[in-house]
């Protein structure tokens, strides 16, 4: 039922800014955080997409406490791939309503044990992030879509303290990621260029 419930949430929000000019995020980064005595799980995200800024959180969208993610390894196995991050659904966020899907699964992993005691795990993560600035709860005509859904691993940097029964606690983790720019992908081409041009006269002498 929890998975049904997560899963019409994750379509809802998809359906919703699905009309919006789409405005594509260049890079992003942010923090999840542990649950801490009375305070929930929670994360904060900034997205950078041309003339745009675009975060979220402290508040979760909506069913960051439903969905899978390291906010439950409490405790668990974290040196294993899958849903480091799920979120989606619609909340109110510096006074404007934001919609939509922030999603990162790991595909493989790097673990280090450090001299404090914590596990250290760093992940390579694709990710799945839609937002929509909307004019109302309904979201119907979202004015602004942005959107990072390129092959692209994102890095994240995840921290663990052990557990009295063996195993391992949640206490946050860093995601960093960006896509390359047209410019950047410009001076690569003609460096590359350039350099099998040499090659090339280098075995014509």
């Amino acid at each position: 039922m929890k998975k049904f419930a997560v899963l019409s949430l994750l379509v809802l929000a998809l359906a919703s800014v699905a009309s919006a000019n789409t405005i594509h995020i260049r890079y992003g980064y942010g923090t999840l955080y542990a649950q801490n005595g009375a305070h929930y799980p929670y994360y904060t995200f900034t997205f950078y997409a041309g003339r745009y800024v675009v975060t979220a959180g402290p508040e979760a969208l909506d069913s960051l406490m439903e969905s899978d993610g390291l906010q439950h390894c409490t405790p668990c196995d974290p040196t294993r791939v899958g849903t480091l991050l799920m979120d989606s659904g619609i909340t109110l966020h510096e006074d404007k309503i934001l919609a939509g899907v922030i999603s990162f699964e790991a595909i493989n992993f790097h673990s280090t044990l450090l001299g404090d005691g914590r596990l250290r795990v760093k992940y390579q993560a694709l990710p799945y992030i839609s937002l929509a600035w909307c004019n109302d709860w309904d979201c119907g005509a979202p004015y602004e879509r942005f959107t990072f859904t390129q092959h692209r691993k994102w890095q994240v940097t995840a921290y663990f303290t052990p557990d009295a029964k063996g195993g391992w606690d949640f206490q946050s983790a860093r995601f960093f990621g960006m896509s390359p720019e047209p410019s950047s992908l410009l001076l690569m081409g003609t460096g590359v260029g350039m350099l099998a041009a040499w090659v090339r006269r280098a075995r014509r002498r």
